[in-house]
């Protein structure tokens, strides 16, 4: 598993992710060999472009306006309410445009603003079992 890792961190870091990428990089590494990883000799091999993610990014798609990438995006595509009904999750629902317009204006990235939704959804579910113990 740590080949593994390794080659998947390699091929990232070669700015090449792929199937075939990792497993030349994983095989080299077991059989102790320098990679050998030319774009010329693997013109198929995507070239990967990663970057972290805003939460301005997501304001854009909510609002349905342009995604970074300059596409057209529609927020029910991104956030549909009855995903988040069937799974239980009426925090998320409720709060999804307040917390990414907070998270927007302080510059705070997506993990952290999934974090603090996952966070609200927490503290108003052990709300509402404190509510339904106390009812019974």
């Amino acid at each position: 598993m740590i080949d593994v890792e390794a080659g998947i961190v390699s091929a990232l870091e070669r700015g090449m992710i792929g199937l075939d990428a990792v497993k030349h990089l994983v095989l080299c590494r077991i059989e102790r060999r320098p990679p050998r990883l030319d774009m010329i000799v693997y013109p198929y091999l995507p070239k990967a472009y990663v970057a972290a993610t805003s939460a301005g990014d997501y304001m854009a798609l909510l609002s349905g306006g342009r995604s970074w990438r300059g596409h057209e995006q529609d927020a029910t595509a991104f956030l549909p309410a009855n995903h988040l009904k069937s799974l239980r999750l009426p925090t998320f629902l409720r709060e999804h445009d307040k917390v990414a317009k907070q998270c927007a204006a302080e510059g705070i990235d997506h993990s952290r603003y999934l974090l603090r939704l996952a966070e609200l959804e927490l503290i108003d579910s052990e709300r509402r079992m404190v509510d339904g113990e106390m009812a019974d």
